[in-house]
């Protein structure tokens, strides 16, 4: 259980995490709705390490994602299953980005990618962070396991549901759980590279716009 998340080596998992976890525990609850334009300006002023470190994150995978791309030998015929944007896909999103209550598809891959990771960075440490209260599924692994609008297909979330109980609170961390979170991330991630033929998260700004760290201080609100 130590190897950690996915593509540890060459993605900055743990200040992005950080960011994660200072976002949760209500360090800058106001500044994705400021009040005011002076409150605006501080809570800027505040977050300019964490925005350096969110932007950094962004452009390294950004990078992973085109190399990737780049070097795939699957024919674009063959990559269906894994590209949602694919005409004969089986993949029930309607849209690349989200609209209104309905997620698109650029942003439940990266927000899912990035929940995923931070846990298994040390998922009974992150879970805290990551999760609703007492380890509830968020909105992004409910749309990985099948549920809500904007949900992976069936294939794919018959994967990753396992991990969580019938009423979708995180089974105790064994070595098979943190296994299937794993490979799932490897999974998300080959979903990532193998949008085609035009895929918006080669560049690093998209990317941040997907993130959805947001969620991390908007689901601990309202979870009490």
């Amino acid at each position: 259980m130590a190897e950690g998340p996915h593509l540890g080596h060459r993605l900055p998992w743990r200040s992005l995490a950080q960011v994660a976890k200072r976002l949760a525990m209500g360090h800058f609850k106001n500044f994705w709705w400021p009040n005011d334009h002076l409150e605006l300006y501080a809570a800027k002023n505040k977050l300019k390490e964490e925005e350096k470190a969110v932007d950094h994150f962004s452009q390294c995978l950004a990078d992973a994602i085109k190399e990737f791309a780049e070097t795939d030998p699957t024919s674009y015929e063959d990559k269906e299953k894994y590209d949602p944007s694919h005409p004969d896909t089986d993949w029930d999103v309607e849209y690349s980005y989200s609209i209104g209550a309905y997620v698109g598809y650029y942003d439940s891959l990266i927000q899912g990618y990035i929940e995923l990771n931070i846990l298994l960075l040390d998922p009974d440490t992150w879970k805290h962070v990551v999760l609703r209260e007492n380890g509830k599924w968020s909105r992004a692994m409910q749309l990985m396991c099948g549920f809500t609008d904007g949900r992976h297909p069936k294939w794919l979330a018959d994967h990753l549901r396992p991990i969580f109980d019938e009423h979708g609170y995180l089974k105790p961390v064994t070595a098979d759980v943190v296994e299937i979170m794993r490979e799932h991330a490897k999974l998300i991630f080959r979903c990532l590279y193998s949008i085609g033929p035009t895929n918006s998260m080669l560049n690093w700004k998209n990317v941040k716009c997907s993130h959805g760290l947001e969620y991390f201080a908007y689901q601990t609100y309202w979870s009490g």
